[in-house]
C-alpha cells in the first residue's frame, strides 16, 4: 500500500512541484556583486577618468554609485560602459583578482574636498559593499620608472611625495633611493590592500652601504606595511618594495607614500579598510 501511494503521488503531483524537485537551482538565492578594487586606484577631481572595476558577479551590473566614505551621502551614479567575465590563470584566485570586471567613466567634482570616495556596483541582485578610491590633490603622483630592480638602478625620489607603482610581473622588486639627514624621522607606507588590491607588499629600508636598517610587513590589521624610524646617519637610503608572495601582473598596483613627519598625512592615506 505504501508503494502504491508513493506511485500515485509521483504520477498525479502538480507539475510545478515536480519541476522544483528536478531543478534545485530554481530556488537558489542569487547573491549580490562583490567589488574588489578599481584600476587605476585614484582619480584627479575635475578630470574625466576611465575606471576598470574588478570583482565577483559584476557581469550583471548596470551602474556604479560614488559617494563620501562612511556612507554614500550626496552620491552620484554613472552607467556601466562595458562588462563581462575575465579569464584567470591557474594560479590566480578570483577572490583576490575577481572573475569579472566592468568599465565606467567618472568625473569627480573639483570642489569636493575629500581625500577619497566610496563606490558600489548595482545589479538586479542588489548592491556590493563599498570599496574606496583615492582622490589625487594638486599634481598627480610620480610614476614608478623601470628598470628599478637593483641598487644601481634605484629610482630617486624625494620624501613628502607619492609614487604610483606596480608589481608588473611575478618576483618584481622596485627600489627607490632618497637623501636624508641624521636624526630625521621618516614615515614610509604602502597603500594597496586597503584599496582592495591583490598585492601583499613588503618594505625593506637599507643604508648607503646596503645594510638593512628595518623591514616591515603587515600593519594595523591590513596587508599594507608601514615603516617608521629615526635615521642615524646622513646620506642616501634605499627602499625596496616587494610583493611578499612574489606575485605580480597589471592589477598589482600600489601607492608609496613618504613623509618626514612621525604621523602620516590622513589626506594621503587610507587609515581604515572600507
Amino acid at each position: 500500500m505504501r508503494t502504491a501511494a508513493f506511485l500515485l503521488t509521483a504520477v498525479f503531483a502538480p507539475a510545478g512541484i515536480r519541476a522544483e524537485e528536478k531543478d534545485p537551482k530554481a530556488a537558489a538565492k542569487v547573491e549580490p556583486p562583490v567589488v574588489l578594487f578599481a584600476q587605476p586606484p585614484a582619480v584627479l577631481p575635475g578630470a574625466p577618468a576611465r575606471l576598470t572595476i574588478r570583482g565577483l558577479r559584476l557581469e550583471a551590473a548596470s551602474e556604479v554609485r560614488f559617494g563620501a566614505p562612511r556612507g554614500l551621502k550626496a552620491a552620484f551614479s554613472v552607467p556601466v560602459l562595458e562588462k563581462g567575465k575575465v579569464p584567470l590563470g591557474p594560479q590566480e584566485k578570483p577572490e583576490r583578482l575577481g572573475d569579472s570586471q566592468l568599465t565606467v567613466e567618472v568625473k569627480v567634482p573639483p570642489d569636493l574636498g575629500l581625500p577619497s570616495l566610496s563606490f558600489v556596483a548595482i545589479t538586479p541582485a542588489g548592491e556590493s559593499r563599498p570599496q574606496t578610491i583615492l582622490l589625487d590633490r594638486g599634481a598627480s603622483p610620480r610614476a614608478e620608472k623601470e628598470p628599478n630592480g637593483g641598487f644601481r638602478t634605484a629610482q630617486e625620489i624625494r620624501l613628502q611625495e607619492t609614487i604610483a607603482g606596480s608589481f608588473g610581473k611575478p618576483e618584481d622588486v622596485d627600489l627607490y633611493r632618497f637623501e636624508a639627514r641624521a636624526g630625521e624621522r621618516v614615515h614610509l607606507e604602502v597603500i594597496a590592500a586597503r584599496l582592495g588590491g591583490p598585492a601583499d607588499p613588503l618594505l625593506v629600508l637599507y643604508d648607503a652601504a646596503g645594510e638593512e636598517v628595518q623591514s616591515r610587513d603587515d600593519a594595523g590589521g591590513s596587508r599594507d606595511p608601514i615603516l617608521e624610524t629615526t635615521l642615524l646617519r646622513s646620506g642616501w637610503y634605499y627602499l625596496a618594495v616587494l610583493e611578499s608572495g612574489d606575485q605580480g601582473g597589471p592589477m598589482y598596483f600600489y601607492r608609496l607614500v613618504s613623509s618626514r613627519r612621525s604621523a602620516f598625512d590622513p589626506q594621503l592615506s587610507v587609515a581604515d579598510p572600507p
